[in-house]
């Protein structure tokens, strides 16, 4: 980690960063070439960034993408710009 972060972060939330994503928050899917594709969900990462900010930070999308299994929605691909006021 670098030198930045650790001054700017607290020890409490620099021990959230680092810590290994406990096994019951990690999903599997199949990806492509039958590859297992390993992701959490977002509903994991919100809490993860409430615990360590307080519910300080903003997440703004700039692209979204709705995926289908066959003609059935399953899953939103999102990305964004994440702020967090420290």
């Amino acid at each position: 980690m670098s030198n930045e972060l650790t001054t700017i972060l607290n020890q409490a939330q620099l021990d959230i960063f680092t810590q290994t994503t406990p096994k019951d928050a990690i999903r599997v899917r199949p990806g492509k070439g039958g590859k297992s594709l390993l992701y959490t969900d977002g509903a994991y990462v919100i809490r993860t960034l409430n615990q360590a900010f307080n519910w300080n930070w903003d997440f703004i999308s700039d692209q979204a993408e709705i995926l289908y299994a066959g003609d059935k929605p399953f899953e939103v691909k999102c990305r964004g710009l994440l702020t967090v006021r420290i």
